[in-house]
């Protein structure tokens, strides 16, 4: 497995488990500031290099770490595969070539409740690819499952 896509599958295996323990209940969604504050405690060497709602192609995206636009999402209404994140990738891309960049990441927290097992976290990680005029935008895309069952939910009765 590519390196990068191996570090990309251990963030959201990560982010699986740290999210399976508020599988049940109302989960709000945190604001982008609370997001990074965690980061910032945990690493500070990621929060020093990382900004938060920079301006971008007459819009404004949720962070920026060296250089690649980070748009974070959230979805709580319709269960999403990881094809159905294309419907937020063209926002991302017009930050993206806004920048002269040809790469972006998507991050798509999909929080509605789950009545089945979860699918591996590596099956939710994959590359959107975007024609432009000279070269494609590419936009990594992480699809995190929240709002898990509980395991002991999925057995028969």
């Amino acid at each position: 497995m590519n390196p990068a896509r191996l570090e990309l599958s251990r963030i959201a295996r990560s982010s699986h488990w740290m999210d399976r323990d508020h599988a049940v209940g109302s989960i709000r969604q945190l604001p982008s500031t609370a997001c990074s504050d965690s980061i910032e405690r945990r690493v500070p060497t990621i929060a020093s290099k990382l900004e938060e709602h920079p301006h971008a192609a007459g819009g404004i995206t949720d962070l920026w770490f060296r250089g690649i636009r980070i748009e974070l999402k959230y979805e709580d209404q319709s269960l999403l595969s990881l094809q159905a994140c294309e419907k937020y990738a063209d926002q991302l891309v017009s930050y993206v070539v806004g920048t002269g960049k040809r790469v972006g990441i998507l991050c798509v927290l999909d929080n509605t409740r789950k009545t089945s097992a979860a699918f591996p976290a590596e099956e939710g990680i994959g590359i959107l690819t975007r024609p432009a005029k000279k070269n494609a935008v590419h936009v990594v895309t992480v699809l995190i499952q929240g709002a898990l069952a509980r395991p002991s939910d999925l057995a028969p009765n």
